[in-house]
């Protein structure tokens, strides 16, 4: 689920006041370079949800929107991210970089199908 924020300092604060909800603060490794971070829910080791916040400047802003919408239009291409989700969560809960990189291929073909 993304977030579009100003500026960083802008959402840490708002997860501070969150956590009494049980929102955590959930830098990713890399992430600085990006301009993204994220919270997640209940806590980073145990994660249901993860909030992907990206600031106002980032220019894979638009990727994300792109990404998101086409995922809601076209069920099949849902389904198929959230099993391989599953998939690589299940294989190893504790190794987000290499979640993260083997989910990489899958979004940056859907990323060329909403494109096209």
């Amino acid at each position: 689920m993304p977030a579009l924020v100003d500026d960083y300092d802008e959402f840490s604060g708002a997860v501070t006041l969150s956590e009494p909800g049980g929102w955590v603060l959930a830098p990713e490794p890399g992430d600085a370079e990006r301009r993204k971070v994220g919270a997640c829910y209940p806590d980073i080791a145990s994660r249901t949800h993860h909030l992907h916040v990206v600031e106002r400047r980032s220019t894979k802003w638009p990727d994300w929107l792109l990404f998101r919408d086409y995922l809601r239009s076209h069920d099949d291409r849902a389904r198929a991210y959230a099993a391989l989700k599953t998939r690589l969560a299940a294989a190893d809960a504790h190794d987000r970089p290499a979640y993260r990189a083997a989910k990489a291929p899958f979004i940056e073909a859907v990323l060329r199908d909403a494109r096209a």
